[in-house]
């Protein structure tokens, strides 16, 4: 029998330098660990175990062996290039290919003819491109592709769904994360043709190519962009190069650059200064679509929208019991198709967002609208100031200042006009970078306007499943940063996570209610 066995929680800590928390989802939740195993290993009393998906390396080999062996003490391979193991009546054996570096001689052609039916196999869902398609689309493929399937139609094989760059399209996320890479590759590139040592430079680009891992390029089975702390590591590498780059090149102060980052055809302001960088999104609502801490090469702001998937009708019809939730081996259960549900009622906390997550979005709400119906996506949004359009009319030193002349629901069905003006100030300092934001409303017509304004933040300081290394301060109470918590009033909101080394400080003049919860996706 053979089983995943990836290194173990110390070992991620040890070696790869992942905090506790991380290190324990990646090594017990996304992977199997080598004391797992072994239990597995122990209980199934194999003709021999064989431990793959793992590092067969000098370092860690024994440490994985070691773990394995605490509940397991029968034959055991750890798996490697070109092993082989010879499996009859005799017993098993384990032998090593010896193959020559030769190439082998082509084989001569072929007659064409008709393909072999027999020879099909299924083709996983990823293959498929089935994870790629837009929501709406993605059903519609998976009934024809099944329907295809189940008739034996020849056709099914040809079927492939989307293509990879389409989560570009699907995710904002992935699309930033993307350019940023290459927007980090432009600048290893310049720094290189200015006669930056090559000693300095193999180091930048070592973090550039860790920037570049595929995982969270993608959405899949096994999550891609949706892992947090898979989403912040391949971002800490890209705030490490892009960072060392800037240094190369001089960078002392706060530098304002108008470009499309995100390549869709309208310019953004990226801001770059020693102790940070944010990108903000004019044509959207004037959000902060990034905004990188590069003294501890953090991505405050790396959080994913709220989105339909097409796998949520799957969590529905669980919950409902449209669908009979089946464990791993019972039968032969691809684990594509596998349906389980470890939270029931789950799918009553599938809320959407209606606008991208990005940070300082002005929303103007009902008198009376509560946090609840805040989180849960259900409030009525008043004003157009979210996604709507606001134009640069400052951009020099450090300060951006962006405004919007749009419009407000009353009660009678009217619009009544406002405007709302917001002012960035960036602070150059590089260990305690500083962002102010001021937010001005002003009613520019006659109507009196009551309603509720509210500034959103979406910050991730790596605080789900009850992370002690992250936490809040508010009104001198501490609490975990995951929690939901609501104040009336308040002029200081503190939130950080020791074991990244960074704190948020907010200030918010005058006073203010302050409501915070997980963004659960």
């Amino acid at each position: 029998i053979r089983d995943r066995c990836y290194l173990s929680v110390q070992q991620f800590i040890d070696l790869k330098h992942y905090d506790p928390e991380r290190a324990r989802i990646v090594a017990t939740k996304v992977h199997t660990p080598p004391q797992a195993c072994g239990k597995i290993f122990a209980k199934l009393e194999p003709g021999i175990a064989v431990a793959y998906h793992t590092f067969n390396d000098f370092n860690v080999a024994p440490g994985i062996i070691a773990g394995i062996r605490e509940s397991y003490d029968g034959p055991l391979t750890l798996a490697d290039d070109m092993l082989v193991w010879n499996i009859n009546e005799k017993g098993i054996r384990v032998r090593r290919v010896i193959a020559t570096d030769e190439p082998l001689p082509a084989s001569p052609p072929q007659p064409a003819g008709p393909p072999d039916r027999s020879e099909r196999t299924a083709r996983s869902k990823w293959l498929d491109g089935e994870w790629s398609l837009p929501v709406q689309a993605r059903r519609e493929f998976v009934s024809l592709h099944h329907a295809a399937v189940e008739r034996g139609a020849p056709e099914a094989r040809w079927m492939r769904g989307g293509f990879w760059r389409q989560f570009q399209v699907n995710y904002r996320e992935i699309n930033d994360l993307h350019k940023q890479m290459l927007r980090t590759s432009r600048a290893v590139e310049a720094a290189a043709d200015g006669g930056l040592d090559e000693a300095a430079l193999a180091g930048i680009r070592d973090h550039l190519y860790q920037g570049q891992s595929n995982d969270c390029y993608w959405h899949g089975l096994f999550g891609g962009i949706y892992i947090s702390h898979m989403r912040l590591a391949t971002l800490e590498h890209l705030i490490a190069a892009e960072d060392a780059a800037d240094r190369a090149g001089g960078l002392s102060d706060v530098r304002i650059q108008t470009a499309d980052l995100d390549v869709d055809g309208f310019d953004e302001l990226l801001v770059s200064a020693p102790g940070q960088v944010v990108a903000l999104k004019p044509n959207e609502g004037g959000g902060i679509g990034s905004w990188d801490a590069r003294a501890s090469r953090h991505a405050l702001t790396s959080v994913m929208r709220r989105r339909e998937e097409a796998y949520h009708d799957t969590l529905r019809e669980a919950d409902s019991g449209e669908v009979e939730q089946q464990e791993a081996g019972e039968g032969a259960v691809s684990i594509h198709d596998l349906v389980k549900v470890n939270e029931p009622g789950i799918s009553q906390r599938l809320w959407y967002d209606a606008y991208e997550r990005r940070s300082g979005l002005v929303h103007i709400m009902p008198v009376g609208t509560t946090a609840e119906a805040f989180e849960q996506a259900s409030f009525e949004e008043l004003g157009d100031f979210v996604a709507g359009e606001f134009e640069v009319t400052q951009a020099e030193g450090d300060t951006v200042v962006l405004e919007r002349d749009g419009g407000v629901l009353q009660p009678n069905g009217s619009r009544a006009p406002l405007r709302v003006r917001k002012e960035h100030v960036f602070g150059s300092d590089r260990r305690v970078p500083t962002l102010d934001l001021g937010v001005t409303v002003t009613n520019t017509g006659d109507q009196p306007v009551e309603a509720l304004l509210g500034v959103e933040f979406s910050l991730n300081m790596l605080g789900g499943g009850g992370n002690p290394s992250a936490w809040y301060k508010v009104n001198g109470e501490t609490g975990g940063f995951d929690q939901r918590k609501i104040v009336d009033s308040t002029d200081h909101v503190a939130l950080g996570n020791d074991y990244i080394g960074i704190e948020l400080e907010s200030r918010p003049t005058p006073v203010a209610a302050a409501w915070w919860w997980s963004i659960e996706t």
